[in-house]
């Protein structure tokens, strides 16, 4: 969806900085959600020939605000510092409502500013409050190197502090000397003035560092992350660091996120799972704050291809759904060619953990290449090679996953009955995977690691390094061997239930399999503590159940009339204990563990006693109680569960 395209016009060639302006467009889009559930954006324009030409010239600041959330926009205002480049745009909204918009203010290699404009009116209009950070000298005085600050970014700290970072060029001439470091200032007045710089990133090893374009967040868990590239030294590779307090940061240069390169931005989802995007548009998701990332199947613009997209950026829109907008490329290839224009993009996410049942059947397909994890020829021996090989709907390529005790599976092949194993127990990267006979090797073991969207990492419980298709291959024969973990694409792999899967978050139908009569709700109540029963199936929401993977090869069940869980009364550990519906605690008395039994029938067995969900005396009957009982491997405690 476009959202700003400055149309082309002829100017008088170059500007300060050597870009004809005529054909520049719109670029560095940064958006806001007011508090009215608004959108405000941000981004600069290229509409005069610049300061060059014209002393009152130079790039703009434009805003433009949505009313239906991103899916149209009006322009309420343009800014111009007269003679001067103003753009890096970056709006927040204070507790009262006024909005704080920090900016970038050049005469390149004379003159650069980082102002803050206020406004009273939602954006219709804006002055000058302050300025974050500047450098001012003489035409020409502060190049060679160059000595300028740029890119700021707001985030609202605790206490009604306003937190500002950006890069900074200032110390390139000091001992000792950085490049560019990014730093930060601190505002306990909404922004009027700002404190003394705070040090984020400067890289102490190598004075050639760039570290720069900062964006940063709080996560869920109370922490703030910084992203940024870093040229000069890493490629402007993308990095990040983690703040308990957001003012305070680790030293050196952070930590690399795969695969990410040129002004990355990261996102915290309402769920907690970070995102981060870059020029390279590639879309990386963490579970765990950073400490692994994998990365999505699809992204909203595509690799980043001659400069046509630049300065991505993302926002949660809904509760399932993130906007990306971008400086879309007018015309491949080329940055100055025929310039940019900012684009908007909706893309839906799923939080759900689709969740593996101890005793199903599942095809393992690698994420990279939509191939199948396979044995072989279908070989029935030991040492028989495992690789990837295109879908055939064939035994060698269904894998029965046994949960053990520690939380890993071993992972039978359907066709053999042997198991995935790291030959000969080793722990050395490029160790070859093959089937053998179960010989309780731990090699034998997988920790199956969820890191989102659908897609697992396997690591094996003997090396700790992970399933991998070699050099990353498409290719049908290609072979699979383990790796230490790097991020990539040919280390994650996709669970397509064959036999016995189960979706999480779905709702289903529990069928006894001794008397064929349903799992419900007495009488459809919607009380806690309502008696839970059997009773013949008609289709009644009470006779439904949400099962939601929880962690560890266990549910919870939740009624899809009552929204209550399934419940051992009082966490009773004895054998005859009733089974009832209960405000979800997230208890062990309300986990259970569902195992695949084979022929369509399941065992769900509760987390806190062990004893299996049963048809008390295996009544036949409309209104036979369930409860817990010791697990005896009779009908009245096997289940279908049908969607």
């Amino acid at each position: 969806m476009l959202i700003n395209n400055v149309p082309n016009y002829t100017d008088a060639g170059p500007d300060a900085r050597g870009i004809a302006p005529g054909k520049f467009g719109s670029q560095f889009p940064r958006m806001t959600k007011m508090s009215n559930g608004d959108w405000l954006i941000v981004y600069t324009i290229y509409d005069n020939n610049g300061y060059t030409y014209d002393v009152n010239g130079g790039n703009k600041l434009q805003i433009s605000k949505s009313t239906n959330n991103g899916r149209s926009w009006t322009t309420i205002s343009t800014l111009a510092d007269p003679g001067r480049d103003l753009d890096n745009g970056h709006i927040i909204q204070l507790g009262n409502g006024d909005l704080l918009m920090a900016a970038r203010s050049v005469r390149w290699q004379e003159s650069y500013k980082l102002p803050v404009y206020k406004s009273t009116n939602g954006g219709v209009s804006w002055t000058l409050l302050s300025i974050i950070d500047q450098n001012n000298g003489t035409p020409g005085s502060l190049g060679n190197p160059d000595k300028g600050v740029y890119e700021p970014y707001f985030y609202a700290l605790d206490n009604g502090r306003i937190g500002v970072m950006y890069a900074n060029e200032k110390h390139v001439t000091e001992n000792p000397s950085y490049a560019q470091t990014i730093s930060m200032k601190v505002s306990s007045d909404s922004g009027a003035t700002w404190g003394n710089e705070i040090f984020v990133v400067k890289d102490t090893a190598n004075s050639a560092s760039r570290p720069g374009m900062p964006v940063w967040t709080k996560m869920n868990d109370g922490r703030y992350m910084v992203v940024y590239e870093t040229c000069g030294t890493y490629n402007c590779n993308a990095f990040y660091k983690i703040s308990n307090d957001g003012t305070t940061w680790p030293s050196g240069i952070g930590t690399l996120i795969p695969y990410q390169t040129g002004a990355p931005f990261v996102l915290s989802l309402a769920d907690g799972r970070l995102v981060v995007t870059s020029n390279t548009h590639e879309i990386s998701i963490s579970r765990d704050y950073g400490t692994n990332w994998y990365l999505n199947d699809t992204n909203a613009w595509g690799s980043l291809a001659s400069n046509d997209n630049l300065w991505p950026a993302l926002y949660q829109t809904g509760p399932n759904e993130v906007a990306a907008v971008t400086s879309a490329g007018r015309s491949a290839p080329g940055l100055h060619n025929e310039g940019h224009n900012i684009q908007v993009k909706f893309g839906t996410f799923s939080s759900v953990n689709v969740g593996i049942v101890s005793g199903a059947y599942y095809k393992v397909v690698a994420q990279h290449s939509g191939k199948n994890l396979d044995v072989d020829a279908g070989s029935g021996l030991d040492g028989a090679n495992v690789q990837q090989w295109s879908n055939n709907d064939l035994p060698p390529q269904i894998w029965q996953f046994l949960l053990q005790s520690d939380g890993s599976y071993k992972i039978k092949n359907m066709q053999s009955g042997k198991l995935l194993e790291v030959n000969a127990n080793s722990s050395a990267d490029g160790a070859n995977v093959q089937q053998w006979g179960d010989n309780g090797c731990s090699c034998q073991r997988w920790f199956v690691e969820y890191v989102g969207g659908g897609i697992y990492r396997f690591k094996n419980a003997s090396s700790g390094k992970n399933l991998d298709v070699s050099a990353g291959s498409i290719s049908d024969g290609a072979n699979v061997h383990q790796w230490s973990e790097n991020g990539a694409r040919p280390q994650r792999w996709k669970l397509v239930p064959v036999e016995g899967g189960i979706t999480s978050g779905s709702v289903y139908r529990l069928i006894n399999k001794q008397s064929s009569k349903a799992l419900e709700t007495a009488a459809g109540s919607l009380s806690a503590g309502a008696n839970v029963q059997q009773w013949t199936y008609g289709g009644q929401s009470w006779q439904k159940w949400k099962i939601t993977y929880v962690s560890n090869g266990y549910y919870k069940l939740t009624n899809n009339n009552s929204n209550l869980a399934l419940d051992v009364s009082g966490g009773s550990l004895a054998a005859g204990a009733n089974v009832q519906q209960w405000t979800d605690t997230g208890a062990d008395p309300q986990l259970w563990k569902i195992e695949y039994m084979g022929n369509g029938y399941f065992k769900l067995t509760a987390k806190h006693s062990g004893h299996s969900l049963d048809v008390s005396d295996g009544s036949m009957l409309d209104g036979g109680n369930v409860q817990q009982w010791t697990d005896n491997g009779l009908d009245p405690q096997r289940w279908q569960i049908l969607s």
